[in-house]
């Protein structure tokens, strides 16, 4: 009975499930664990025990997708929507851009929740404080191209390089995230985005502006990264 449950299991939820052999009988977020530790050195940064009560558990595959792209696209202006673990991520990765490249990148962190906020900005490294600002803003539900889309209402528009879409919205009436869609509307540019779960946005996005994008969707890990073709 057992091993008919584990095949349905397969059979109806095979990215589910091949994460899970991976994640926790494989261990494998353990192999980006010791390059945060080996290759990075940052790993201190992210084992704030005190805080992982309030906080999402860092994933270090995940916030390692963020540090090669970073590295590898150069963004000048990023913004994060919802902070965390991977604000740190970030603000390494925009620290060795400039070091290495001479790069200055600046990272915009909007958070919801005051609370998760307040969390975040105490987990930052002294020597990272100076690449990141913290905002807050509500979210609220606006309607674009006759869909309703969630967007942060105090959200500064500009022309960034580069969106992290990551904020937890699951209390609104809409699962589209729809910042960037509402900034390209104002600005007429579109960033690159990676996107850490959201699928109904993912599949909304490479709908709209497939065309403008390398999209890279990993089903496993549960993101995607949209990385404008004008950044190869």
């Amino acid at each position: 009975m057992k091993f008919l449950k584990k095949l349905e299991n397969i059979v109806i939820h095979p990215y589910s499930t091949i994460r899970y052999w991976l994640m926790v009988k494989l261990k494998y977020d353990d192999i980006f664990k010791r390059k945060f530790d080996k290759k990075y050195k940052i790993l201190k940064y992210f084992l704030k025990k005190d805080k992982e009560n309030k906080m999402y558990p860092p994933e270090y595959h995940d916030l390692d997708n963020l540090i090669v792209t970073i590295l590898k696209i150069k963004p000048k202006m990023i913004l994060e929507l919802g902070g965390g673990y991977s604000t740190i991520a970030i603000a390494y990765a925009l620290a060795k851009n400039f070091e290495e490249h001479g790069v200055n990148g600046k990272l915009y962190s909007y958070d919801q929740s005051y609370e998760y906020l307040e969390l975040t900005k105490k987990l930052i490294p002294e020597q990272l404080k100076s690449y990141v600002e913290f905002f807050h803003s509500d979210l609220v539900v606006k309607k674009l191209d006759n869909y309703e889309v969630s967007i942060y209402k105090s959200l500064k528009v500009q022309k960034y390089d580069l969106v992290y879409e990551d904020r937890y919205d699951k209390h609104l009436k809409t699962r589209i995230v729809g910042d960037v869609l509402d900034m390209y509307k104002k600005n007429d540019h579109l960033p690159s985005i990676i996107f850490d779960g959201h699928w109904t946005s993912v599949y909304f996005y490479q709908k709209k502006f497939n065309n403008a994008y390398n999209i890279s969707i990993n089903k496993i890990f549960k993101r995607a990264n949209f990385i404008r073709k004008n950044n190869n």
